[in-house]
C-alpha cells in the first residue's frame, strides 16, 4: 500500500511540473502594439516587455567617456552628438542566457 501511495505521488508532481512549464510557455506574450525591428532578427522564446516608437524624436549620445565630477556635483563636459529621426524603444526579456547572447552577437552583426 505504501508503495502505491508513493508512486501515485511521484506522478502527481511529475503532472504539476509539467503543467506549471506549460502554462509560464502560454504566458510569454508581447506588449500589445509592439513591433520587432526590422533590422534585427528575433530570437525565439523572447517577449517584448515595453514598447514606445515615434516618427520623429531627438537624442544625444556621448561621443566619448562621462565622468562626473564630486567636488562639482555635476557631469564634466562631455563630447556629444545629437540624433534624429525614428526612435524606437523597447525592452525585450530573454528566458535563457544562451538568448541573450544570440540578441547581443546579432545586434553586433547588423
Amino acid at each position: 500500500m505504501l508503495f502505491l501511495r508513493s508512486d501515485l505521488m511521484k506522478r502527481l508532481y511529475a503532472l504539476t511540473a509539467i503543467a506549471i512549464l506549460r502554462c509560464g510557455q502560454c504566458l510569454a506574450a508581447d506588449v500589445a502594439g509592439s513591433k520587432d525591428d526590422p533590422s534585427l532578427k528575433r530570437i525565439e522564446g523572447s517577449e517584448i516587455l515595453y514598447y514606445k516608437a515615434s516618427k520623429f524624436d531627438t537624442a544625444l549620445f556621448a561621443l566619448e567617456k562621462v565622468q562626473f565630477d564630486s567636488s562639482a556635483q555635476a557631469i564634466k563636459e562631455t563630447k556629444t552628438l545629437r540624433a534624429e529621426g525614428l526612435a524606437r524603444r523597447s525592452i525585450i526579456s530573454f528566458r535563457r542566457r544562451r538568448q541573450r547572447l544570440r540578441a547581443f552577437a546579432s545586434m553586433r552583426q547588423s
